[in-house]
Formats: structure tokens, sequence, C-alpha cells
């Protein structure tokens, strides 16, 4: 087979992974999109509820310190703010700006903070794509494994999800973008807007650290004195952060009441998967690897482009092995596969142009991704359909006119003020950390026991795998709804 007629086939197979990853977005974001209420994955529930806090209270990164104090027990296992500062403001001013031009209600709330992330998404595209407008490889092709990165398999959901990673990785991608653009004429201007640019990743959300630190390696590496500036300005604006933040933001940022487990076999299992979502890429890397070490081309010194982004390949490994603790996600892999494409497209000249056997194993790896694809647009796996909460009116109706405080036994979505009957401006939940603590205890040892024997609600909704599992005796029953499954519906005597 001639070279020309193994570019064709390639191409022709780059076009359908195209198209399927295309198709597998559009059900996904219909399926989200055409229902008001619904979540695309686990805890998304705590975070709305968090943005909706900012937005509608001044609860903003203190709501926990209102709650009954109990002895022997901290409040703030009840935190909600999981992420950085700038999160949370950004979303609840653009749910407000959105909310005020169209006259919508909170019950769009969720939707709105999606639309926020899609657009962040779209922006991540654009800017991804504007890297390589300079390279030789075919722009076609370049926006084709943009797409694939940004829409695919191993972002998924996360790209219209209530989630902040792709609100992080925007800011992140467009430092790369300055970076590269920028890296062979470094100088105080740029790099102040650099460290800007990397400020606001990290605002977004505090584990975005990985590129900052690349780039502190690079400077480190070159002998650039420029690295004083970069590491004075970047570590002034955290720590300005830090003191406007005060201790409860601090504490809320380090996660510092938060209990890990870790497991081996999830890693594996994660990192298994997260490969087999950007197959193409992985072996795409693999062989560009193996074709300059074979005819050495590998001068990393004198390619500042390439230098930069072995070190951010390295770098973006902290991630994986993090990966390593329960809970984590795919997630985990996305700034690896950003810089990853980054390394691949700025590596060969043509995207074609490896010996028969690599050609042949790349062709391979597309096919792999494009069934694996077909097999999740077809159901045999993953998902194409978030969790639909189709019964809130009824659930609204059904919680009407209790008392507050209420407490909602784990029931996700439904336990969010909006969606309650009653609204109530700082509900205490049952939230991820508090799960991890005392997933393994004693109800009767627990804080939402004590809080419910002290009293401190005057009204409970419980399921019925929750409700056995409470001394109910100074509450009454006061009625059962029957939705999703039964609620029971329980008052102070």
């Amino acid at each position: 087979m001639t070279m020309n007629k193994k570019k064709s086939q390639s191409e022709r197979l780059l076009y359908l992974l195209f198209i399927v990853t295309l198709i597998l977005f559009v059900i996904r974001l219909y399926n989200t999109f055409s229902i008001q209420h619904s979540l695309t994955g686990g805890i998304e529930d705590e975070g709305l509820l968090a943005i909706w806090l900012t937005k509608n209270s001044n609860f903003f990164q203190n709501h926990y310190l209102f709650f009954p104090k109990i002895e022997n027990f901290d409040n703030k296992i009840f935190n909600l703010f999981q992420y950085n500062w700038l999160w949370y403001i950004a979303n609840s001013q653009l749910v407000t700006l959105f909310e005020n031009i169209f006259s919508l209600s909170d019950e769009y709330f969720a939707n709105l903070v999606r639309v926020n992330n899609l657009i962040f998404s779209v922006i991540s595209l654009i800017i991804l794509y504007l890297i390589f407008l300079k390279q030789k490889t075919l722009p076609k092709i370049n926006f084709i494994f943009c797409f694939f990165i940004i829409f695919g398999p191993l972002i998924g959901f996360w790209s219209i999800s209530a989630k902040p990673d792709m609100a992080y990785l925007v800011f992140e991608i467009f430092a790369i973008y300055l970076i590269i653009k920028n890296i062979n004429k470094l100088n105080l201007k740029n790099v102040l807007f650099i460290t800007f640019v990397l400020y606001l990743s990290w605002s977004m959300k505090q584990t975005s650290i990985i590129t900052s630190i690349a780039f502190f390696i690079y400077l480190i590496l070159k002998k650039n004195k420029i690295i004083f500036f970069y590491c004075f300005s970047f570590l002034t604006l955290i720590i300005v952060t830090f003191i406007i933040g005060g201790e409860t933001y601090i504490s809320n940022l380090l996660w510092l009441n938060a209990k890990t487990n870790f497991s081996l076999l999830h890693f594996f299992k994660l990192f298994i998967s997260s490969i087999l979502k950007i197959l193409p890429l992985f072996v795409l890397s693999l062989l560009i690897l193996i074709s300059l070490k074979k005819e050495k081309k590998i001068r990393i010194k004198n390619n500042n482009i390439l230098l930069f982004l072995i070190i951010g390949i390295i770098c973006s490994t902290i991630n994986i092995i993090l990966s390593y603790h329960i809970g984590s996600a795919p997630n985990y892999y996305f700034i690896s596969t950003i810089y990853l494409l980054i390394f691949v497209i700025f590596n060969f000249k043509q995207i074609f142009l490896f010996n028969s056997n690599f050609n042949n194993i790349f062709n391979l790896s597309l096919i792999i991704q494009i069934v694996l694809i077909i097999f999740v647009i077809s159901g045999v796996l993953g998902k194409t359909k978030p969790y639909h909460f189709d019964q809130v009116q009824k659930f609204k109706v059904c919680t009407s006119n209790i008392k507050t405080p209420i407490f909602f036994s784990k029931i996700e979505y439904y336990r969010l003020p909006w969606i309650a009957g009653n609204y109530e401006k700082n509900p205490l939940i049952q939230n991820w950390f508090y799960d991890r603590k005392y997933e393994n205890q004693d109800i009767s040892k627990t804080p939402i026991f004590k809080f419910i024997k002290n009293g401190a609600f005057q009204s409970l909704v419980l399921t019925n795998y929750f409700e056995p599992k409470f001394n109910l005796k100074q509450y009454k029953l006061l009625k059962k709804c029957k939705l999703d499954q039964v609620y029971k519906i329980y008052i102070k005597k």
C-alpha cells in the first residue's frame, strides 16, 4: 500500500472518529438540557448548592459556622465549598446575569451553571486550536483532535457539568498558549500576564498547579532570571488571596477535614479506562517518541517548546499519581491529555509520515476508539444520559409548608433549597466529606444523629433506607409521599 493510500485511510478514519464523537456529544447535550433538573455525576448537587449560597445568601465559605454546635464535633465537616473562590463568584454572577436577561427563575439554576461550563469548553476548544495554527499539519486534522479531546469520551459530561474542571482548564490552556507563543521572547510583560492567567486557573480550582510548576521548572532549566518576577508575583497573588479569604477560606481550600482512602485497584481501573478514552492520542504519542528517538531528533535543550511540553507531561503525572485515592475520576487525566495532544501535533511535520508499521498501529487505534464510542452511543458501555429528576413539582408539593430547619436524608437533587417546597437559605446536608468520615461508624455516634436527638431540626424528610436508623421519639409522621421512592415527612411533636 502506498503512503498516499495509507494517509487517505487514516484521514477517513479520523473523519469517522469526529462524526461518532460529535454524535455522542450531541446525544449527551440533548439528554442533559432537555430537562430542567438533572445531575451528570456524583456530588454535583453539593457544588450547585455552594454556588446558590454564593448567589443568594451571605453564607459564602462560612455556611457551616451557623449550624448548631455539638460537643466534640467540628462543623467544618459539612463544608460545601470544596473548590476555589473564583469558581463560585464567576458562576453566581453569570447565572444572575442570564436570569436577569432572560427573566428566568432558579428553576433553571442547574442548567445555567452547565451553560457556563459549555461556554468554557467552547473557549477551550478555540484556544487549543489556535495553538496549532502555525503548524504544518492539516487544519482539519488539528480540529478533529481538539474536538475529540474537549468533547470526546474522556472529558465526557464534564464539558456540560456543574463542576469546575472546564473553568480552570480554559485558563490553563490559555496560559499554555501564551507560554508557547512567547517562549523564545519571554519578557517581564508577558511573564506577568502568564502569571495572572495561571492565578485565575488556580482561583477556579486549587489543584490547577501543573502548568505553574512546569513553567517554573522550565525557567530554572533555562536559567532565566525572570523567574524571580514570576515566583514573586504568583506567590504574592496567592498570599493576598489567603489574607483576604481568612482562616475559614484556607481551611475549606485545603480540605483539612477530608478523609482520604486509597486503592491500587481503583487506580489501575481508572488508568486503563482513561487510556481507552484517548487511545489514538496515547498511541500517537508513543509512536512519535519512538520515531524521534530512531531519527535522533530529540534535541530538547535547543527546542524550547519541546522542552516545556516534556516538562508539562512529566509534571502532569502528579495528578495521575493522586488518582490513587478513592473518589478520583477521569478529570485527573485532563491536563495530561492536553499536554500529550500539543506534544503530538508539534512533533511531526505531517501526521501520516510514519513507517508502514506505525501507520497500521495508528489506524488500528482509531478503529478501536470508534468502536468503543459506538458501544457508548448504543448503550453497551458508559452512559449517554444524566440522572433525571422529573418529579420536582410533586416533591415541592410534598414538602411545602413544613417548618425549617429541615433535614433531608441523602436524596441528592431533591434536597436543594430551590427544589424543596420550603426555601431554606442554609440547609445542613450530609455531604461528601461527611460520608467519607462516617461511612463505617455506628450512626448513633455521628453528628447527624446528635443533631436530630438534640432537636436541631423542625422537620425531617427521610427515605425508607434512612428512616429506621434514627430514634424518632420526639417526631411524629406527618405524611408519606411516593415518588421515585417513598419519602416520609416527620415534624417535631
